[in-house]
């Protein structure tokens, strides 16, 4: 018999967020980090944020930065996680913010969708405006091999008083194909009424 071609179902993409917040100038703002996955392939995730240290940065607590993971992902908890935290001091005005979520005793456990991390960041009392967090994100299955097309949209901080942020998402798709691109407005307490994104 002739044989027949299976098409292999295409799953979808991993995507570890950056999320939003907003506060005074002098304020705290805390920043949370989710994971989507639904197919539960993902065992470890990594993420680099990065973002202006003159404008925001991320609050230390004896030296560590303040980020504080997941209870259900906390060693002697179902995810039996742990948080790697490092800071990279890329030049006068761009600081990175490393966090890794994983395990060494029990490096197969698969992390559950839904809040990885949050960690907390200090908006500068002279902070002329509103910041990003460029997200780069990577992830990887319960042999330690990296999971291709991870995404990770990127977060925001937002001054209370200061100009209006617009946050382009990213998304994926096929050569020749259509994607949607979202696009989301952090108001910073003033009032839109339009927008418009180059």
């Amino acid at each position: 018999p002739t044989a027949t071609a299976t098409a292999t179902p295409t799953l979808p993409a991993i995507r570890i967020d950056v999320g939003m917040g907003n506060g005074p100038r002098g304020g705290i703002v805390t920043i949370p980090v989710t994971l989507s996955d639904s197919v539960g392939r993902v065992a470890a995730t990594a993420n680099d944020i990065t973002y202006d240290p003159t404008q925001v940065r991320v609050l230390l607590v004896n030296g560590v930065p303040d980020c504080t993971l997941a209870d259900d992902l906390m060693v002697g908890a179902a995810g039996d996680k742990i948080l790697v935290l490092g800071i990279l001091n890329n030049g006068a005005n761009s600081q990175t913010l490393r966090v890794g979520v994983i395990s060494f005793d029990n490096p197969e456990e698969i992390i559950r969708d839904g809040l990885l991390f949050s960690c907390r960041f200090q908006i500068d009392p002279a902070a002329e405006t509103g910041q990003m967090l460029d997200n780069v994100a990577s992830a990887s299955d319960d042999n330690g091999n990296n999971l291709p097309g991870v995404l990770g949209n990127d977060g925001a901080i937002a001054i209370e008083g200061s100009l209006p942020l617009v946050v382009v998402e990213n998304t994926n798709g096929t050569a020749g194909g259509q994607v949607s691109v979202p696009a989301r407005l952090v108001a910073s307490g003033q009032m839109v009424a339009g927008v418009s994104v180059d």
